[in-house]
């Protein structure tokens, strides 16, 4: 902007140079010696500025081509980027298929062993949680002995079969882990009920809720929704 108004004043100006040459030559036929000095000061100026502008311009074009070339290269670098960009992508896309079809086939796989699982298993489990027994339950049955086994229950003489049990010192966490494949199948679109059975105060609230507000008491709901 700077350089087109340089130019725009020395043109105005030359201009004005050339208007009043044109007047002094009318009105004065024969110039006098001031005069003839004076004309010939206008013609230098005249040739000055005349310099002056081809100076500009050819400043200006170098200033243009110099430019021209940075952004040129600029302009290549950005093709360039494009173009890695675009071979990245590609990879990209293919990894993407690949590991695609590889998860397929890792849920596939994991289907098949949850039915392995859930046949061996039986569809219907039944487990077992001895809560801690407090002090005054201790009062009532002095005799009670019980001892709790990876498959089941012994109180006092008489035995009871389980598909698993947890005693007192079992935790939620461990407890979990045991439903943990059950509920997961829920993702794959089987039909999962796990419900708590037992009398009041036996536990039931516990397994299934425990303390919202401690992360290692949490129950089986908190649990399977994280």
């Amino acid at each position: 902007r700077e350089l087109r108004k340089d130019i725009s004043q020395l043109r105005m100006q030359q201009r004005k140079n050339e208007n009043g040459r044109h007047q002094a030559a009318i009105t004065h036929p024969i110039l006098p010696h001031t005069m003839f000095m004076k004309a010939t000061r206008l013609l230098q100026k005249h040739s000055s500025l005349t310099d002056g502008i081809k100076r500009l311009r050819v400043h200006a074009i170098k200033q243009f081509d110099r430019h021209k070339a940075a952004c040129s290269i600029e302009c290549n670098r950005i093709l360039e980027a494009i173009a890695d960009n675009k071979k990245y992508n590609v990879a990209l896309r293919r990894r993407s298929d690949t590991l695609q079809i590889k998860l397929e086939s890792e849920i596939e796989q994991r289907k098949n062993m949850i039915d392995e699982i859930r046949i061996s298993k039986g569809n219907i489990r039944v487990f077992a949680r001895i809560r801690p027994m407090k002090p005054e339950e201790y009062k009532i049955d002095e005799e009670a002995k019980f001892t709790v086994m990876s498959d089941g229950i012994q109180y006092n003489q008489e035995s009871f079969q389980l598909d698993r049990a947890f005693g007192p010192s079992k935790t939620q966490e461990e407890v979990f882990k045991e439903f943990e494949k059950t509920v997961l199948t829920c993702m794959d679109g089987y039909d999962v009920c796990v419900y708590a059975y037992g009398q009041t105060a036996s536990g039931k609230t516990f397994t299934m809720e425990g303390d919202l507000q401690d992360p290692e008491k949490c129950g089986l709901m908190l649990r399977t929704i994280n």
